[in-house]
């Protein structure tokens, strides 16, 4: 009975969790991956959906000081995706009501990931950023453009 008890709180605990995490950006690895502080506990973010340039990559330093600029040091909500793995997790940002995913994808500083994308809507978000050659579309010739993403997490 004792057992059952403590699964059933250990689920509805996870299951709060699972909806939100609200803590401060305390740093940016990458355009798509944060660190925050909840409380006591830090937590790596990856930003769900969307895949930044590596750091060594062209537009890679871009992004990361984009991402910066919009929120670190800020209170923001993780609406995370499935359970953390070793005080990681996969989630949408928000902060101010704004949706940092999004505007990542829609100023050019990150592609939509194919494999991983809920929201169709951003593939017409990265549309028009690279459209109007915003970010990293902005280094971009059309040939290159069409060039195969990669879609790791």
């Amino acid at each position: 009975m004792r057992l059952l008890l403590s699964l059933a709180l250990l689920t509805a605990s996870w299951s709060a969790l699972a909806q939100n995490l609200i803590g401060t950006v305390i740093g940016i690895s990458s355009g798509d991956t944060i660190s925050i502080q909840v409380r006591s506990a830090k937590y790596k973010v990856r930003l769900h959906e969307i895949n930044a340039p590596y750091l060594d990559k062209p537009w890679g330093n871009e992004a990361r000081y984009a991402l910066a600029n919009k929120i670190y040091k800020k209170r923001v909500r993780v609406k995370t995706i499935g359970p953390p793995r070793s005080r990681q997790v996969i989630g949408k940002v928000t902060f101010d009501g704004r949706d940092i995913n999004r505007e990542m994808v829609a100023e050019g500083h990150a592609r939509v990931s194919r494999k991983y994308m809920q929201d169709e809507s951003l593939l017409e978000v990265e549309a028009a950023a690279r459209a109007q050659g915003l970010g990293q579309w902005s280094l971009q010739t059309p040939a290159k453009s069409e060039e195969k993403q990669t879609d790791e997490p």
